[in-house]
């Protein structure tokens, strides 16, 4: 049992257990050695029982909160509110660029950009280039009187499924209007809703009489007004080089009528003189405050319609004269004539009528009329007219029967 304590120093000290307690009469350098096991042991369980008690304090404490003075805290403050100035300053000068060169940008944008551009409103395209010019073959042209020297050149447009050969206006005005010459076109040829679909000579469809608004044709309107204001940019161009400043006068009879109110109320200032319209309709009516011109509230115009009308109704006449006398569009040179007994056609009489009408507003010169004997035989809108006049309205009826459009036709 004396060997005992000499094996046992040879055991490592982590592999072996408990060391016995040393006798009482062991010697001091066992004692030592015991006492320094002892106390490495002890030493090593401190220390694995102090990183576990380090490891949860770390995984349990809350981060401590930070200690700022007042110095730092305002400094912080007040760079905060620099950087909130600078970024104000910024947004402000940004805002203001944009303001200044908006317009440019805008420009610049639709010029790159062609759909931007693109008008929106039918009457805006009414002087583009059309998609397809008139026929030059199919343009009935009547030399004036005077020849070359004529100062004044009528556009006479027709009616549905008619053509141009300036009827009814030439039947009498070149006699009375030396100085004018006769234009008349002809309109494309297309499939007309309300006549079944029958191919014909229209300036626009139309879908039912007497309801002219029902799915008015707009894009036909458009296409139309295109054409006849190129033909008028063409005579326009030719009085200019025959040295005489350009005079327009417009005239219609039905569809030729909507074209010529369309021509006239959408013109700049001087493009159109004057107008006339036979049994006709103002055609987008419930905007037409929007596209009647400012310019064209002093164009001289005249609209004679039958009474006994059925298909381009006296009715829907009056809506439209009424719509370009009131406010906001206050049309101070219409005058609005009926007829009574007369349908959808024209008469000798009412022809007469429009040529004394026209004396006092286009004269040979510019701003001088020549003296006329009577002008407007005929009452105003609702006063019925004396029996001699009906009579002879019906004698008038009876003798432009063979050149008149038949009154039971299309318009």
């Amino acid at each position: 049992m004396a060997d005992s304590p000499a094996v046992a120093d040879h055991i490592p000290l982590l592999n072996r257990s408990l060391p016995p307690t040393p006798a009482p009469d062991a010697s001091d350098a066992t004692a030592y050695d015991s006492g320094d096991a002892d106390g490495a042991r002890q030493r090593l369980l401190r220390s694995e029982l102090d990183e576990h008690d380090k490891d949860g304090d770390e995984e349990h404490a809350l981060p401590p909160l930070p200690l700022l003075n007042g110095r730092k805290a305002r400094r912080r403050l007040i760079g905060r509110i620099r950087i909130a100035l600078i970024l104000a300053v910024f947004l402000a000068v940004v805002a203001a660029l944009v303001f200044l060169f908006l317009p440019a940008l805008g420009a610049l944008w639709s010029s790159l950009n062609p759909w931007a551009s693109r008008p929106t409103r039918p009457e805006e395209r009414f002087f583009d280039p059309p998609s397809r010019p008139l026929d030059p073959e199919k343009i009935w042209r009547q030399e004036a009187i005077d020849g070359d020297d004529y100062t004044v050149t009528a556009i006479v447009i027709h009616g549905l499924g008619d053509f141009g050969n300036g009827a009814p206006f030439v039947w009498e005005m070149p006699v009375q209007f030396p100085y004018v010459r006769w234009v008349a076109p002809t309109a494309d040829q297309m499939n007309v809703t309300v006549n079944k679909y029958e191919l014909g000579n229209a300036w626009f469809d139309m879908e039912s009489f007497p309801d002219v608004y029902y799915h008015e044709d707009v894009e036909g309107y458009v296409h139309s007004q295109q054409q006849l204001n190129l033909l008028i940019d063409e005579e326009r161009a030719r009085m200019v080089e025959l040295g005489k400043e350009p005079r327009i006068v417009v005239m219609g009879f039905s569809q030729g009528g909507v074209m010529s109110l369309l021509l006239s109320l959408t013109a700049p200032a001087d493009r159109i003189e004057a107008a006339i319209v036979f049994s006709t309709y103002l055609p987008m009516m419930d905007r037409a405050s929007e596209w009647v011109g400012s310019d064209s509230q002093h164009t001289p115009i005249l609209w004679m319609h039958g009474k006994d009308d059925i298909y381009l109704t006296e009715p829907n006449a009056e809506l439209g004269v009424s719509k370009l006398l009131k406010p906001p569009i206050n049309h101070s040179l219409l005058q609005y004539r009926t007829i009574n007994n007369l349908g959808h056609t024209f008469t000798d009489d009412e022809v007469l009528e429009a040529t004394d009408w026209l004396k006092q507003y286009v004269g040979r010169v510019k701003g001088t009329l020549d003296p006329i004997e009577t002008v407007g035989d005929r009452q105003p809108v609702g006063d019925e007219q004396p029996e001699e006049q009906e009579g002879e309205v019906e004698e008038a009826q009876g003798e432009s029967a063979d050149v008149a459009a038949d009154p039971e036709g299309t318009p």
